[in-house]
């Protein structure tokens, strides 16, 4: 499976100005992501996962971050892409090379999220903060008794989970996406929190439009 490995990446939530500070990615093909309910309206659809088609098989890069990475640094594992084979596979290869690389840079944060909760176990890759991707409040639910910090899609309107409680756990909106907001992932690091009381929500947004994330979602909810 192809992985391209960014030392600084210049996504504009990963890291916005004024603030610059770099982060490092991966992007991987959809080929790595197995079932997702929402693939339609992914946000990493065209340019973002066009990214991966640069990488190769060879996972040397990512290995090299150890020496790379700034103290305290983070990275962002599969901007695009998840942790499978394209026959749905756990791809092994690339969770160990990821959690060998947290292994041994301790002070990096290193988050991701997976759609794949439902059949991957608890902690899949060591080291690393792997959220469960969930899209309604019975996802949330779930994957929180299996133990996972939970993300959640968010189409906003009367479908909207932000404010609620879910599982005992509040659901806010990334600070990244709140619009005028200098936040950033770099600076934010909430998602690479693994214990946490807070479902972190997503507004839909991508190249599908907002509109199409709204009534695919109120079709998830029905």
């Amino acid at each position: 499976m192809p992985t391209h490995v960014v030392l600084k990446s210049r996504d504009s939530k990963l890291t916005k100005e004024p603030n610059r500070r770099p982060v490092a990615a991966t992007y991987r093909g959809f080929t790595s992501c197995g079932p997702c309910p929402i693939s339609r309206i992914c946000y990493a659809a065209g340019r973002i996962e066009a990214t991966a088609r640069r990488g190769s098989d060879d996972l040397s890069p990512l290995a090299a971050l150890a020496a790379s990475l700034p103290t305290g640094g983070a990275l962002r594992l599969n901007v695009s892409g998840d942790l499978f084979n394209p026959d749905g596979s756990p791809d092994r290869e690339y969770i160990d090379a990821a959690s060998a690389l947290a292994g041994s840079r301790p002070d990096v944060a290193i988050w991701t999220y997976t759609h794949g909760w439902r059949v991957l176990p608890f902690n899949p890759v060591p080291g690393v903060v792997v959220n469960a991707s969930c899209e309604t409040a019975a996802d949330i639910e779930q994957a929180a008794s299996q133990g996972w910090p939970t993300v959640v899609v968010d189409a906003g309107g009367p479908d909207s989970l932000v404010g609620r409680t879910v599982a005992g756990r509040k659901v806010v909106t990334c600070p990244a996406a709140i619009p005028g907001s200098t936040r950033d992932c770099e600076s934010c690091r909430l998602c690479a929190r693994g214990a946490r009381a807070s479902t972190v929500a997503f507004p839909t947004h991508g190249s599908a439009g907002k509109a199409q994330g709204a009534a695919l979602l109120s079709t998830l909810r029905s």
